[in-house]
């Protein structure tokens, strides 16, 4: 009886597989009945054994055929038509002359309920169920001519004779209760997610640099430089690029010039790795993680790791072969697995290849899982493509310079995380700035030369996100992988909704606290390192309303290293604990609603402490509160607190706009960077800019520092700064035309207010003020700092005015400090590495901003050191090198 069944589910197969498809068809995977219809303008051929696709179907064409896809080592071929055939395989192939004895069989491709379409080939993959062997199934293959060809590590894979029967004997199979799984070894494409040149690297720092006409947004990035200061990887990392295939370069070699991209694999032929006549792809992907950071081209995230090539893209790659490349991966030794491909689809799915996928992050790495970073795909859609949105891989979505969400870069509840790649915009088909990384070398790849500059979509993301990981990795290899998704999650920097969203998962990532992270434990996950830098600890008792409150921990460069909030439990107690490196930090919190955390609902409180001193602490405030602190010799106590240090590159950064005479402006007349505020004419506020409103009742002094620049104002012609003290405005310092200042020079001016001549209220205020005559009398406010510190200084309240030569972008080698015998420090004006050399051993380096405050420390043991100054912002910097002997203080400009 139980014979009689299953003929009658085979004819029953057979008949839906050839004529009458209907609602019924289907095939399983990953435990689901997925349906499938049949695509008449499409069918695989399968040439008999010993025919050459190429040769059989270079001597045919015919007018309605749109495209012939050649699979040469799988000796089949695609067939795609640009009408509907007749739903008969026998009458099309008769049509165009498809006949044996050179072509054993065809099949129409099926498509899936999101439009996908995939082509079952002659095989059909399958895993036997514990206790039961290949003999078991044997009767099953025998009733549809199949034949077991061959396992691959737990994978068997049996031969049909007729490609109509693929389908139904997965399905048989799978319906068996004798398989773990079972469903035919579908084709289906796969889609890429698609030195000198560093300054250009807005992946790695963004300046807000103006690139490809596009502007930037600063720091919108993934803060390499920073990172780079503890790690730039290690030589005993491995990542495996899964691509188009990666090839030796002049960028990807070690300190002795010797290639760091060691044997890969080629699944379809057992092949090297090696890139095809037209690959490109990988080698950009290879070259934003691991590209060496020297005197040419670009630099890579990870520069001191190996890479490993697994070529994808050979032609006609199976479910299956792609599975195999995973479990080569895995048991070569990767670490990290980088996929900037995927199926352009988020419902296909196969068994076999989600569980080579599952394997290599469990049984990876000696049973610490590898790391497996997908690009979630191009489609403009609100879903992830297959295989991203598995749960065992962390799927990588897109933003632009700009710092905005990508148009293209797929969202959806599968997605993690974000990193910088270019943007598509749907609706001007603008792609922003292209991402910079390797070409290949020579006339191969996207271009004659050895990079390109054009490089982008998702597929540019997630190297970023793969070379992170290998960073992370470095510093702690006995990281497990659910250690390392920990990390790269919870130090991302939040974009978009508070908290994860679909649109940049858990938010952007960031290089620089997840190697922080990593070395100083494991990022929460248990297992790793103690801290070798300093360990800091943050208190937060929260208020009643606790989903007010959110704060930041930034370093002296103003990159966010450790952020929390919004909250949801009132009065909880909140413990966070960081690893920082050396230098100076501000601690920001804020409250959406304005009132702080203490005291008129609940009493809440904050408190930084490390090695039983307490850093920063407070709860009484206003919408925002920030305190600076140093660490290792940077300074004791809770030291000067920013209020604000605003630039105006990206907007108004909270100023009030006064009105007609007050404008953002862009030009020569900046100081630094490309804008600052114009204020012109005598309009009273609408001559003015007025800051945010700040909580200064705790402090005993207030300095405020600006930068300005004026142009047409006539003699005796003024400006203001002016001062909210809780009350009324005070007018605490007047510059004017022909007595402080001339026009055409650029001048920097302090103003100092004691609070034994002023009250400090908490709803302070400051104001710049145009008293001119006209709208041709004009002043350019720029670079604007304002410290409060509630240490009471010796100097009482009080100005300087000093005339700068030239605006921080244009200074020159003439606005260099004397040089100072036994001491050479160049290139100044710097960019990126400072050259430091001394006539003895220098013991250590500190770098220190223009009013004191400690940004840098390097230990060193020799006479010259190089110095990586990426990550400061334009300005005038102090470097003390300290020798055996003497300690030298030079100035420098970083441009």
């Amino acid at each position: 009886m139980k014979t009689n069944q299953l003929l009658f589910t085979i004819v029953l197969c057979l008949g839906l597989s050839t004529t009458a498809w209907g609602q019924s068809a289907y095939y399983w995977a990953d435990g689901q009945k997925i349906t499938v219809a049949p695509d008449y303008q499409s069918l695989i051929v399968q040439m008999q054994p010993g025919i050459s696709p190429t040769q059989y179907f270079a001597t045919k064409n015919h007018p309605e055929w749109q495209k012939v896809e050649i699979h040469e080592r799988k000796g089949r071929a695609v067939l795609h038509f640009r009408t509907e055939q007749s739903p008969s395989v026998a009458s099309v192939q008769a049509k165009f002359g498809l006949a044996s004895p050179q072509v054993k069989g065809g099949h129409f491709g099926v498509r899936l309920s999101d439009g996908f379409e995939i082509w079952p080939t002659e095989h059909v993959v399958l895993e036997m169920k514990s206790g039961f062997g290949l003999a078991q199934i044997e009767p099953i293959l025998a009733n549809y001519g199949a034949t077991f060809v061959r396992m691959d590590y737990n994978t068997a894979i049996v031969k049909v004779e007729d490609l109509h029967l693929t389908l139904p004997l997965a399905n048989a199979l799978q319906e068996s209760n004798l398989v773990k799984w079972s469903h035919p070894d579908f084709y289906a494409p796969i889609s890429h997610n698609n030195d000198p040149l560093y300054p250009q690297q807005f992946q790695m720092n963004n300046t807000g640099q103006t690139l490809d006409g596009f502007p930037g947004t600063n720091d919108a990035d993934c803060n390499a430089p920073e990172a780079w200061a503890i790690t730039t990887g290690s030589s005993s990392i491995t990542v495996v690029v899964m691509d188009d295939g990666v090839e030796a370069h002049e960028d990807l070699v070690n300190g002795s010039g010797a290639s760091r991209v060691l044997g890969g694999y080629t699944p379809v032929n057992g092949g090297t790795g090696a890139p095809l006549a037209n690959g490109a792809h990988g080698q950009a992907c290879a070259g934003i993680i691991a590209a060496s950071h020297n005197t040419i081209g670009v630099r890579g995230l990870a520069p001191l790791v190996n890479v490993r090539s697994v070529n994808i893209f050979a032609g006609g790659e199976t479910t299956q072969d792609l599975a195999n490349a995973f479990t080569w991966s895995k048991n070569i030794g990767a670490d990290v697995i980088s996929n900037s491909w995927g199926y352009t689809s988020c419902t296909f799915t196969a068994t076999n290849l989600s569980n080579a996928i599952a394997d290599a992050r469990t049984n990876g790495r000696g049973g610490k899982g590898c790391v497996i970073v997908f690009a979630s795909g191009n489609g403009y859609k609100t879903c992830v493509d297959y295989p991203a949105n598995l749960s065992t891989v962390i799927a990588v979505g897109a933003f632009g310079n700009d710092g905005i969400v990508s148009d293209y870069s797929n969202e959806g509840t599968a997605l993690d995380i974000t990193a910088p790649s270019n943007d598509v915009n749907s609706q001007s088909l603008l792609t922003g700035a292209g991402v910079r990384t390797i070409d290949r070398m020579g006339s191969p790849g996207y271009s004659t030369g050895n990079y390109t500059n054009t490089f982008g979509g998702t597929s540019a993301a997630c190297p970023v996100v793969s070379g992170v990981a290998a960073l992370v990795l470095s510093v702690n290899a006995n990281l497990t992988v659910s250690e390392v998704e920990n990390i790269l999650y919870t130090t991302a920097i939040d974009m978009g909704a508070t908290g994860r969203d679909n649109t940049y998962g858990n938010g952007r990532v960031n290089a620089f606290g997840a190697v922080q992270a990593a070395n100083g434990g494991g990022g929460g996950g248990g297992g790793g390192t103690t801290c070798n830098d300093n360990e800091v600890s943050l208190t937060l008792v929260l208020d009643n309303y606790p989903s007010e409150t959110s704060w930041s921990l930034r370093n002296s460069v103003g990159t966010i290293v450790a952020s929390g909030g919004a909250y949801t439990s009132a009065g909880a107690t909140i413990t966070e604990t960081f690893c920082l490196v050396d230098g100076c930090y501000d601690f920001v919190i804020n409250d959406s609603y304005g009132d702080g955390i203490c005291c008129a609902f609940g009493n809440g409180s904050y408190a930084l402490t490390s090695g039983g001193n307490t850093l920063a602490s407070g709860g009484s405030f206003g919408s925002t509160e920030t305190k600076n602190f140093c660490l290792g010799g940077g300074g004791g106590g809770t030291g000067p607190t920013t209020l604000l240090a605003h630039f105006f590159e990206t907007g108004f950064d909270g100023w009030a706009d006064g009105g007609g005479d007050c404008a953002r402006y862009s030009g020569s007349f900046s100081y630094e960077g490309s804008f600052s505020i114009q204020l012109r004419d005598n309009s009273g506020t609408a001559s003015a800019m007025t800051s945010p409103v700040y909580n200064v009742s705790a402090y005993d002094q207030i300095d405020i520092e600006f930068y300005f620049y004026a142009n047409g104002m006539e003699t005796g012609e003024d400006f203001w700064v002016r001062y909210y003290n809780g009350s009324a405005w005070q007018t605490v310092a007047t510059y004017a035309r022909g007595t402080s200042f001339n026009n055409g020079t650029f001048y920097r001016a302090t103003v100092s207010l004691s609070r034994s001549s002023y009250t400090f209220p908490a709803n302070a205020q400051f104001r710049f003020q145009c008293d001119a005559s006209d709208n041709t009398d004009q002043i350019y406010i720029d670079a604007v700092t304002i410290t409060a510190t509630d240490l009471s200084p010796s100097g009482l309240s009080g100005q300087t005015l000093t005339a700068i030569s030239a605006p921080v972008s244009t200074f020159a080698g003439a606005a260099q400090e004397p040089e100072i015998e036994g001491l050479s420090v160049y290139p100044n004006p710097v960019k990126d590495w400072l050259q430091v050399r001394t006539g003895e051993s220098i013991q250590n380096v500190r770098v220190f901003s223009s009013r004191g405050a400690l940004l840098l420390f390097s230990e060193a043991n020799t006479d010259k050191l190089e110095m990586n100054l990426q990550q400061l912002p334009r300005g005038l910097y102090v470097l003390e090198v300290k020798t055996a002997g003497d300690t030298y203080r030079h100035k420098f400009i970083k441009e």
